[in-house]
């Protein structure tokens, strides 16, 4: 197997997942960054290395690393180390690496530590809730912001009932932040009872977090998404 196809960059949970081959080298690193920077959206990007097969990074592989991290920081997103081996981990903390890298012995640690920064952002409340819907030029609109979770009252979404005199609904999703599995639940079962009354739905504006949820639950199958509210009625009245 070549270097290029020992390389795996994939998205994954709204990650950029990149699993890194054998070694890094000056050989091999030109080749390795090129390829991840090519996946990269240059905004907020959130990239995971996975060192799970490495076993040795030279310094063209340190040079890299150290770029990577800079160009994704400077975009506002952030980078992570997971599945680092303990000589590599003893070679960045030589280094002093450890003081500006985010570094992970397992996956399974690094996502306890993305669970517990989930917790935190629930937690604080500060975002908030509301729902609002109101029918506008024949079309139901419904819009949804804050942070759509088990702990915030979120009655609104789970007594809305929609009504046959209308067939065309817009769920506005730019507002929302974050969306656990109990607001994720609620939110299928609004577009099941759309989907029971007759009725067409369409979602614009979630973040990739959320869409990323979305897809993985499936809700996908139920309902269009878009990224503007312009593509979401053009769909919706074609």
């Amino acid at each position: 197997m070549g270097i290029a196809e020992s390389i795996s960059v994939e998205q994954r949970r709204g990650f950029v997942w990149v699993v890194l081959p054998e070694a890094i080298t000056v050989d091999n690193y030109r080749m390795i960054e090129s390829k991840i920077v090519g996946r990269l959206s240059g905004a907020a990007d959130k990239v995971v290395l996975d060192f799970g097969k490495t076993e040795n990074v030279y310094s063209s592989g340190i040079g890299l690393i150290v770029r990577l991290k800079q160009q994704v920081v400077d975009a506002g997103g952030s980078l992570s180390l997971v599945n680092v081996s303990k000589k590599l981990r003893d070679l960045f903390e030589g280094m002093r690496l450890d003081k500006v890298l985010d570094i992970y012995a397992t996956d399974v640690e690094f996502e306890i530590s993305q669970e517990d920064a989930w917790s935190d952002t629930m937690s604080s409340g500060a975002e908030g809730f509301s729902f609002e819907a109101e029918v506008r030029d024949g079309v139901y609109r419904l819009s949804l912001a804050g942070s759509m979770d088990a702990l915030h009252d979120l009655s609104g979404v789970s007594e809305f009932k929609p009504t046959g005199s209308v067939s065309c609904y817009v769920l506005d999703l730019g507002g929302l932040v974050v969306m656990d599995t109990y607001g994720s639940q609620l939110f299928l079962e609004v577009v099941q009872r759309i989907g029971k009354q007759g009725g067409k739905c369409v979602t614009y504006g979630a973040n990739e977090m959320i869409r990323e949820l979305l897809k993985l639950l499936s809700i996908e199958r139920f309902v269009s998404h878009f990224d503007t509210e312009k593509e979401a009625l053009a769909s919706i009245k074609s």
